[in-house]
């Protein structure tokens, strides 16, 4: 029995260190995976700045763009209320003196008439 007890203490050993074989290479696995994880989320993480820095950027450009555009909007609103004061006043003159010339013709006009009659 002691032979017997001592073979199954021998194959209870060699069990044990078949699983710790096994355990050994899992963990090896688990350890490369674990560092290939990791690299992957190092190169999202540089990914995540770059975007994050490009953003800023875009979003800051968008700001100055905006600045322009309402600088541009202001420049032009007081250009478009410069021309349509000018040309309501050049309009108000050609009314004038289109007015003041159908009146000297009225006027030349009675003139004739008054002439003819006489």
């Amino acid at each position: 029995m002691s032979e017997d007890r001592l073979a199954r203490i021998e194959a209870a050993l060699d069990n044990q260190v078949a699983v710790n074989a096994e355990l050994r290479t899992s963990t090896q696995q688990l350890r490369a995976t674990a560092e290939a994880l990791l690299s992957t989320v190092q190169i999202h993480q540089q990914n995540f700045e770059v975007l994050t820095a490009q953003i800023n950027t875009l979003a800051e450009s968008q700001i100055q763009n905006n600045a322009r555009l309402e600088e541009y909007q202001r420049t032009t609103n007081a250009r478009l209320e410069e021309y349509q004061r000018s040309a309501n006043a050049r309009l108000e003159e050609y009314q004038r003196t289109t007015n003041a010339a159908l009146e000297r013709i009225d006027a030349m006009l009675d003139y004739l008439i008054k002439q003819q009659n006489s």
